[in-house]
């Protein structure tokens, strides 16, 4: 049931700078400290706060765009509300824990800023009925890139692979109704 779906543009671009605009007056703080301590033994990464997030108000601009591009960007007819709408920043680090997020049945992840490189994206993974988790699907990061999957994709950043910079996004999740 895993899918993964990339879709080129997700702002149009007044929209897109705008949004860029806000996001770097933004002051991002780090997640609370049961995240980190969790991340930090899963990755292995001393500190743990590899990301610093920012909640995006329900009623804000960039949510409003974000909900009226999923519609024509992805098909879907009828999308519940978007919820858990967040900025964020991920800086590179020894390694990534792969996870899948709670929340909704579809998670979207849009980058806005950092170096257009593969090692800047997302790697996917899939059980290797060994008990481990290996890449299988690596996407790059490009500006205004926006990635729909379902919860049940274990994903992590790749910024750990070396080439890579600090990077904004925005991600949040959603129900059909």
């Amino acid at each position: 049931m895993s899918k993964i779906f990339v879709v080129e543009n997700y702002f149009p671009q007044k929209e897109y700078n705008l949004i860029c605009q806000n996001v770097l007056q933004i002051d991002f703080t780090p997640p609370p400290i049961e995240h980190r301590k969790g991340v930090e033994e899963a990755s292995e990464t001393d500190g743990g706060a590899y990301w610093f997030q920012d909640e995006i108000p329900s009623g804000s601009y960039a949510a409003k765009a974000c909900y009226n591009s999923l519609k024509p960007k992805f098909f879907f007819t009828r999308p519940k509300a978007i919820r858990g709408i967040y900025c964020t920043i991920i800086s590179p680090q020894k390694q990534f824990a792969p996870h899948v997020d709670r929340g909704g049945k579809y998670q979207v992840l849009i980058y806005l800023m950092g170096n257009e490189t593969m090692n800047n994206g997302t790697g996917f993974y899939k059980p290797d009925g060994k008990g481990n988790l290996v890449l299988n699907t690596h996407i790059g990061f490009q500006p205004n890139r926006a990635i729909l999957f379902t919860n049940d994709n274990y994903h992590a950043p790749l910024l750990w692979a070396g080439n890579s910079s600090m990077r904004y996004s925005i991600c949040f999740s959603f129900d059909l109704e």
